[in-house]
């Protein structure tokens, strides 16, 4: 039987692009009588690292980088430039190949999974592997998916995928995973679930409700082999078959104990609100907030001598340097311990639903604004903890929070409501143009006529021009541009169905 360590997979499949250095290395590590045998391991005890550090990646690299492109928040430093769309490298290298590894790992779990024939490991290994690897071609675009993972066949130089063939996979293997699930069983080891600790019913609904942001997602593409508004009218009309969030409590969403190892990837605490040094809020984020006195702006940001202002988008040093002393920061609860961390949320599905007929590509029995009322109450109440909370006023004529009939309102109060979630509101934004960005002198990513374009994709790590470089110059030549750029659109931003 073969052996291979948990570290030598993720190194592998983490580096999805690169040589593998030496065979011959391989195969000795392959026959280590000191290492973990394959297939012998308990895939319930993997989850806890895939679950913790594969969304860690997600949630702090979004924070750096989703924030500043969708100005939720601005670095104020002068020394990463990300607000003014001037993205290092760095972010690049990090995330290709830390979020590769986890999404290895999450692989692994389905693949041995498969093996020992306990399908809800194979379910969760494959939600998983899909909300990490989702982020890759989100973020990036054509990548190695399908020979991505096939470390025992040893394909070193995996091709790319074009993202239709990418994201059919992925919603199959959701699908696929919906089927799996048995939920009259937990899980082996259920503390090792930092998410549903064992409740199989929920991470059904995870799933579920993940699918739909992935047929969202491709909602004005035309896709070869599914038609992603009717997949959505199937889930909606079937609750049985396909189970979706139906409350707060349904949401992915890490809730920390703040023992080790089970805190917030800020914590352990050892230094006063960490998520805001150098960091302060944005305008655009802050005066939306500010315009209709949404209860959930004293929870998500600390006020600055009473005074919510926030910083504008795109503006020199020397604006900085004058307006952030007055500017406010992140509510320090968020740097805590036990602060709680989001995969997906319950108010996501409903603006999904929301924004899915309102432009017709569903019927879900409920109108679009009751489903967007219900979202933003939803969020509101998990901001504040209060399950109680009712709308009033706030969702009413005048307030700015109140839905005008407009496509525009959904994806404003969607933006708020995935507020620390992710890369949602970027992608968001790439797909509808929606919510608006501010734009500003310094900012530098700029088209052939001089025009400022919020980045539409990360440039592909280096690593994948020395390593993979025949399979990176294919990907590169289908870019709009022809360059490895932040200029060419990713394929769910070009589509022009319904």
């Amino acid at each position: 039987m073969k052996r291979i360590t948990i570290l030598l997979l993720a190194a592998f499949a983490a580096l999805a692009g690169t040589t593998l250095a030496s065979c011959d290395h391989f195969a000795e590590l392959n026959e280590n009588p000191n290492q973990i045998t394959y297939g012998n391991v308990t895939p319930s005890k993997l989850l806890q690292d895939v679950l913790y550090s594969g969304h860690w990646t997600v949630f702090y690299r979004s924070w750096r980088i989703n924030g500043q492109l969708m100005q939720y928040n601005i670095q104020t430093n002068g020394m990463e430039l990300t607000a003014n769309y001037d993205v290092r490298a760095t972010e690049s290298a990090t995330l290709w190949q830390n979020l590769y590894r986890w999404a290895a790992g999450a692989n692994h779990i389905a693949v041995i999974s498969e093996a020992q024939g306990d399908a809800n490991m194979q379910a969760i290994g494959l939600t998983l592997k899909v909300y990490l690897s989702e982020s890759i071609t989100a973020i990036f675009g054509d990548i190695p998916y399908s020979e991505a993972f096939q470390w025992t066949e040893l394909v070193s130089h995996p091709k790319y995928d074009d993202q239709e063939a990418v994201y059919t996979r992925m919603l199959e293997e959701l699908e696929k995973a919906n089927s799996l699930y048995n939920t009259s069983k937990t899980l082996d080891y259920p503390e090792r679930d930092l998410l549903y600790q064992g409740d199989i019913s929920r991470w059904k609904k995870f799933t579920n409700s993940l699918r739909m942001r992935l047929l969202m997602r491709c909602s004005k593409c035309r896709m070869e082999k599914l038609d992603p508004a009717s997949e959505m009218q199937k889930m909606v009309s079937d609750p049985e078959t396909y189970p979706l969030f139906s409350a707060n409590s349904d949401g992915a969403i890490f809730r920390y104990t703040g023992i080790n190892p089970n805190y917030n990837g800020f914590g352990p605490t050892t230094s006063t609100d960490p998520m805001s040094t150098n960091m302060r809020l944005g305008a655009t984020f802050v005066n939306k907030m500010m315009a209709s006195g949404d209860p959930r702006i004293s929870f998500m940001a600390k006020a600055n001598n009473g005074e919510y202002i926030g910083l504008e988008a795109g503006q020199t040093n020397d604006y900085i340097a004058l307006v952030a002393p007055t500017a406010c920061t992140f509510n320090a609860n968020l740097s805590t311990d036990t602060a709680p961390s989001t995969l997906m949320n319950y108010a996501e599905l409903l603006f999904i639903e929301a924004e899915a007929v309102f432009r017709g590509l569903i019927n879900g029995g409920k109108t679009a604004k009751e489903l967007y009322d219900a979202a933003v109450t939803a969020s509101v109440r998990q901001w504040m903890g209060n399950e109680s909370w009712q709308p009033g006023v706030f969702l009413q004529e005048p307030s700015t929070a109140a839905f005008n009939g407009t496509l525009e309102r959904i994806l404003d109060q969607k933006y708020l409501a995935t507020f620390l979630c992710g890369y949602e509101a970027w992608c968001d934004y790439r797909r509808t143009g929606l919510p608006v960005m501010q734009t500003g002198p310094a900012h530098v990513n700029k088209d052939a006529q001089g025009k400022v374009v919020l980045p539409t994709r990360l440039r592909y790590p280096l690593i994948t021009q020395t390593s993979n470089g025949e399979n990176w110059r294919k990907a590169v030549s289908l870019l709009e541009t022809g360059k490895d750029d932040m200029l060419s659109r990713v394929w769910f931003a070009r589509g022009t169905n319904y």
